[in-house]
């Protein structure tokens, strides 16, 4: 085999390797292990005196302080950083000795938190090719629905108008006169532009764009109800709703892929760590007793 055959088939297989979940759970542990390695952030052993103020965590301290002032610290600003770290890692300990962060819900969750973002972050490197964007789109189609929209023009009768204004409303109507100079002054607009079902009903109140589907477009309806009242209303326009094709939503379909790819191994790493231990549930029909 050629020289060039062997790059191409290495790099096949390097692609193949990299989909597998145990590749995956690999790079997981890896990440867990060089993320508490390098922030040497490893929990305090209560049962030593030994304080070591390692390399690490004083260029941990130093890189903090040059985010937030934009210049390293001198030597008196480094020796308060690492005597506050001191402090903190003195007080963290008394307060573990004491055990003062057992049944702590923010401390659990935090930890929680931390631990369901290493198991997850591993996706963050993935790229799903476009075989993949495009399985996980035909699946999951309705989430990328863009909804109708329509354009409008109303004139508010008031909350409740009575037949003879309403008639003569509807007569000026059709013959042409200019809409804003009838019915009852308001603070709702006149017209809209293609809006979406959210903003009309945002506009008119809840179920107002539902009642307006049945309109054809280019007459004025009955009157209609709204959350203010009765109005005649005009469909000056109507799109309706669809699903984008892939190449326009492409981005949003990878961050949304990303996101269950994220779930999807937080949860296999979840199950795979609970495996390790014996859970005893109490027992229901004791719980159940008054």
């Amino acid at each position: 085999m050629s020289r060039c055959g062997c790059i191409a088939t290495m790099k096949s297989f390097i692609v193949r390797v990299t989909r597998e979940p145990l590749v995956h759970f690999a790079l997981i542990g890896l990440a867990i292990f060089l993320i508490f390695d390098l922030m040497d952030d490893t929990p305090p052993d209560v049962g030593t005196t030994d304080i070591i103020v390692s390399i690490q965590t004083a260029d941990r301290l130093a890189e903090n302080f040059e985010r937030v002032w934009r210049r390293a610290p001198n030597a008196e600003e480094m020796d308060g950083l690492i005597d506050n770290f001191v402090r903190e890692e003195v007080l963290v300990r008394e307060a573990l000795a004491l055990g003062l962060d057992r049944n702590d819900t923010v401390i659990r969750n935090r930890l929680r938190q931390k631990m369901e973002f290493l198991a997850s972050a591993a996706v963050g490197a993935s790229v799903p090719t476009d075989d993949v964007l495009g399985a996980y789109y035909a699946e999951n189609k309705d989430d990328f629905f863009v909804e109708g929209s329509l354009a409008l023009v109303q004139v508010f009768l008031g909350p409740s108008p009575d037949d003879a204004s309403t008639q003569a409303i509807m007569q000026a109507l059709e013959k042409g006169q200019d809409p804003g100079t009838l019915g009852v002054r308001t603070l709702m607009p006149s017209s809209l532009p293609l809006s979406a079902r959210a903003t009309v009903d945002n506009t008119f109140g809840r179920g107002f764009y539902q009642s307006l589907l049945a309109i054809e477009v280019g007459i004025w309806s009955e009157p209609l109800r709204s959350g203010y009242g009765y109005h005649l209303v005009h469909i000056d326009q109507k799109q309706p709703g669809y699903v984008p094709e892939l190449t326009t939503v492409k981005a949003a379909v990878q961050r949304q892929w990303l996101e269950s790819q994220a779930e999807i191994l937080e949860q296999a790493y979840f199950q795979k760590v609970l495996e390790q231990y014996n859970i005893v549930r109490p027992d229901q029909t004791v719980m159940a007793q008054p």
